[in-house]
């Protein structure tokens, strides 16, 4: 699926200077530019190398050595006596200049080595540690770009309503004025509303500052910048329908979290690795026996071996056996055993925080109709409230504080459906993270919400 999704990526080029793009589009373009997911893939480049690197200690192992020396001095003081007829001895030095060469060839294979079993072991487990890290990365960057995107489409629209709240209110601060004119109104209903204006002028600024804080976070992921915000995808207007909850039942979550979770996939694997480091560590207590072939040339090698030639084969059996070193051996068994015992807490710790978190966004989901509902009350309660203060104002049972609080209110109830409907988003979003779903397919259940 994944790599399915990489080829594609390559083959379509997107433009953002020529077309619309939504969340699947900004997916592909982080997968290509984000320096973070970049760097998770030579992750698990380098991770998946573990695996040969322990199989090769128990594969066999050929070495050549040769050393041609062309130059060689040698002096010697040799004692001999004088004469056939004079037994005395006397010192005779000889100097010589020779040239020496040698070398072997050892072919050397593994025939018991527990060492290097559990070597293998470790690397094949942390080549497998690596690919759930790197599947972890896939989904980790989906959760980062569907944040970063709807935390831009929500600044917009929160600029959007302070932006139609102040102008609200500007047409109630010229009505005010009007009204003070005509002798109906007051000085201090200019100033309620000058008041209330000042304030939305603040949330305004507010909400510009994170939309350019968003608009930034966003450029960074996709490692281009996006010069024309309108041609990102906005959230379909109309009534709001969250996203089916399927499976409805968290247990159900609950054990596909468990068997598809890919930081507690990551969790096992560091288990596993820290188990075979301990064996790898025990295997200080075990014989080495190795089986070895060699031969070897050598010419004037040695002082003693001046102008003579060998050649020499073997074949034979090696054993290799560590008697004492010092506690080391011990030491370091003692060692390996903790970390293995810490490996095993830790993920203890990591299936209990996936699955309370996985019970809290899954709490989220199933009540997010009732939520969505009581939102959506509030605003038509709120619209309502508004007209009714409107006509009481005219009928000189409501005052401009009323009207005011009025507005206020259907602004705040209109952000808080607002924040409510992208919290859901997200919400879902985490749920099939945490359970080990988030593939591009959710992604576009996502973008189905989406549109120009």
């Amino acid at each position: 699926m994944y790599r399915n999704l990489m080829i594609l990526l390559f083959c379509c080029g997107f433009c953002l200077s020529a077309h619309a793009i939504g969340i699947v589009e900004i997916y592909a373009l982080a997968q290509q530019k984000d320096p973070q997911f970049r760097a998770s893939i030579e992750e698990k480049n380098a991770g998946e190398e573990h695996k040969a690197m322990g199989r090769a200690g128990l594969l066999p192992s050929l070495n050549l050595s040769y050393q041609n020396g062309l130059r060689n001095w040698q002096t010697a003081e040799v004692p001999q006596r004088k004469s056939l007829l004079n037994p005395k001895m006397e010192k005779v030095t000889t100097h010589r200049h020779y040239q020496s060469q040698s070398g072997s060839l050892m072919l050397t294979q593994p025939l018991f080595d527990y060492e290097a079993w559990a070597g293998y072991q470790l690397g094949v487990a942390q080549a497998l540690m690596a690919n759930d890290q790197w599947r972890a990365s896939f989904m980790e960057l989906a959760v980062r770009v569907v944040n970063s995107y709807l935390d831009l489409i929500a600044a917009q629209e929160k600029v959007v309503l302070a932006e139609r709240q102040q102008a609200t209110l500007q047409q109630q601060l010229e009505q005010n004025r009007r009204w003070l004119h005509a002798g109906e109104g007051t000085v201090t209903e200019i100033a309620e509303t000058e008041s209330r204006l000042a304030l939305t002028a603040a949330e305004l600024f507010t909400a510009q500052d994170e939309q350019d804080k968003a608009h930034r976070a966003l450029e960074n992921l996709i490692g281009q910048p996006i010069t024309n915000l309108a041609q990102l995808d906005k959230l379909i207007s109309g009534p709001f329908q969250p996203i089916p909850l399927l499976p409805a039942h968290f247990k159900q979550w609950q054990q596909m979290a468990l068997k598809e979770n890919a930081e507690l996939a990551a969790a096992r694997q560091q288990m596993q690795i820290s188990f075979y480091h301990r064996e790898q560590q025990r295997g200080g207590f075990f014989p080495r026996v190795q089986l070895y072939v060699s031969h070897s040339i050598s010419h004037s090698s040695s002082d003693t071996t001046i102008d003579q030639r060998y050649d020499s084969s073997s074949v034979g059996i090696q054993l290799n056996y560590a008697l004492y070193t010092g506690g080391y051996s011990r030491a370091a068994v003692r060692q390996a055993n903790a970390r293995y015992n810490q490996s095993k807490f830790d993920l203890e710790k990591s299936i209990n925080d996936t699955v309370n978190n996985l019970h809290s966004y899954f709490v989220q989901c199933h009540h997010a109709s009732q939520r969505l509902g009581a939102y959506q009350q509030a605003v038509r309660a709120a619209e309502v409230q508004v007209t009714a203060t409107q006509k009481g104002i005219k009928a000189g049972q409501r005052t401009n504080m009323d009207l005011l609080n009025a507005e206020y209110q259907l602004y705040s109830t209109r952000l808080n459906l607002l924040n409510e409907q992208y919290q859901h988003m997200r919400a879902w979003l985490m749920l099939n993270y945490y359970s080990g779903q988030l593939t591009p397919e959710k992604l576009k259940v996502i973008a189905a919400y989406f549109s120009q």
